[in-house]
């Protein structure tokens, strides 16, 4: 079984604010992808170009797909 890659100091405090951002009052919206079929918005992934949801940053960030804070930071901008 592969084990969890380790998360640099810097990607633990990008974890601490997510944390901030998940708690907020207005995040609902934000914390899963969004389903477009389901809502159906059939033209969504025609201007979404790369959707991004804020549980799925927190996977990125536990996966070990984020280099820096910095491309955590470009798809927090995603999100909004």
């Amino acid at each position: 079984m592969a084990s969890k890659p380790k998360i640099s100091d810097e990607l633990r405090e990008c974890l601490k604010l997510l944390d901030e951002l998940t708690r907020h009052d207005d995040a609902e919206a934000f914390l899963q992808p969004v389903d477009w079929e389901a809502l159906k918005l059939p033209d969504y992934p025609v201007i979404i170009k790369k959707p991004m949801d804020l549980g799925t940053i927190r996977s990125n960030i536990e996966n070990g797909e984020y280099d820096d804070a910095y491309d955590f930071a470009e798809d927090v901008r995603l999100v909004w």
